[in-house]
């Protein structure tokens, strides 16, 4: 899709209640650990699923008052890849991005029931960085500048927390059409916040797309 639009996504109405969509706790229970990115020499703290190519990192101003970070998201070339940024499904500001047509489309979403989180629009923004970005045959890698993401009514962790509970959650199942099926892996994972943040994140942010 041109333009990096953040587009409308709907995820299939069938599934059960009883069925957490996402984020419950699961496999790949470990910590953050410090990466840095070749291709923009971001240093994240980061969780990793090589097993199935899906990866998220997050990189924080030195600022622990700022609402800004820049995250990264790797994924295989079918199926979608999320994040919670308060841990859980329910009542959080959610990310959710996949490969389209060899091009990365994004959104944010938020749910109150299990379901069908519906496609949110607010202050908050998701802004590319080239660099960090790329589609391959075997998958994705998305780098981006969250602005004002980080909000103050417990939908998302506080930027002057230690440590914070992000979510993750992979289908391997290919979106078609805009439905999105349940996901295949899930789970909840410590991020080392203290550790992400950074005096070179000023410059890391200059690198957005105009």
């Amino acid at each position: 899709m041109a333009g990096w639009s953040i587009i409308a996504m709907t995820i299939a109405m069938h599934f059960s209640a009883a069925l957490p969509f996402l984020f419950a706790a699961g496999a790949y229970a470990q910590v953050s650990a410090e990466y840095t990115d070749e291709e923009t020499g971001i240093t994240f703290q980061r969780f990793s699923a090589d097993a199935i190519g899906y990866s998220f990192g997050i990189a924080m101003p030195s600022d622990t008052s700022s609402t800004d970070f820049i995250g990264q998201v790797t994924g295989p070339s079918t199926g979608w890849s999320g994040v919670s940024l308060a841990g859980q499904m329910l009542n959080s500001l959610l990310i959710v991005t996949y490969d389209d047509a060899d091009a990365i489309d994004s959104g944010f979403y938020m749910a109150n029931t299990y379901g069908s989180p519906p496609e949110i629009e607010g202050d908050f923004s998701m802004t590319p960085i080239p660099s960090g970005t790329s589609v391959t045959a075997d998958g994705f890698k998305y780098t981006f500048l969250c602005s004002d993401c980080i909000q103050s009514d417990g939908t998302t962790f506080q930027p002057d927390m230690d440590t914070v509970l992000i979510g993750w959650a992979y289908s391997q199942v290919e979106p078609v059409e805009g439905i999105f099926t349940k996901h295949s892996m899930q789970g909840q994972v410590p991020f080392d916040i203290a550790s992400a943040r950074s005096e070179d994140f000023e410059a890391w942010s200059s690198m957005v797309s105009s």
